[in-house]
């Protein structure tokens, strides 16, 4: 099974050109996500695990959407940086509860611009391991994107899904003097 994962991954990263940035490679290590989870506390979706192992962070298209991953350089300090961070989220959006409730139960991922994605644990029964993703922007609007990394990466990251089903979203990703087609390509650059 997390063959036919790896191999999926391999096939769609495959398409991926990998640009030249100001940082190398900051590829995930299975201690870096180990410790993560434990210091969060979160446990990460598998096909998230995949990605941080191969591409690390960085950011796809022209500024498009920057995807974080934890570093072994600095994991601690990145959960304490990330657990900060989503509290300010939460006091910003004190008067909206739907989104403080997924944020108590998220880690926010990635982003572009006025906007974040979360990874959020469903409202399930104790132990399950599902996972929301979240688009929320700075006016307090919420998008259920899915619950697949893998199709967020393959959608989102490198398609057309947000301009498709999602267009209030662009506002807050895309600058006013650029075009939809100008920052999303099939491009990684690290950092």
């Amino acid at each position: 099974m997390k063959e036919d994962k790896i191999r999926k991954w391999e096939i769609l990263l495959s398409q991926v050109k990998l640009e030249c940035g100001f940082f190398p490679l900051q590829i995930s290590t299975e201690k870096a996500l180990r410790t993560f989870e434990l210091a969060f506390p979160f446990s990460l979706p598998e096909d998230y695990k995949l990605f941080a192992q191969r591409m690390g962070c960085g950011t796809f298209g022209d500024s498009w959407i920057s995807i974080d991953t934890p570093y072994e350089l600095d994991v601690l300090e990145g959960v304490k940086s990330d657990k900060a961070q989503i509290d300010i989220y939460k006091d910003q959006f004190e008067e909206f509860p739907e989104i403080v409730s997924i944020l108590d139960r998220s880690w926010c991922f990635a982003g572009r611009g006025q906007m974040f994605f979360t990874l959020s644990k469903k409202l399930l029964s104790v132990g399950d391991s599902s996972y929301e993703i979240y688009a929320i922007d700075d006016d307090g609007h919420i998008c259920f994107i899915g619950e697949s990394f893998f199709d967020f990466v393959k959608d989102c990251c490198l398609g057309r899904r947000i301009l498709e089903e999602f267009p209030q979203l662009i506002k807050h990703m895309v600058p006013i003097d650029r075009k939809f087609d100008q920052v999303v390509k099939s491009t990684f650059t690290p950092g």
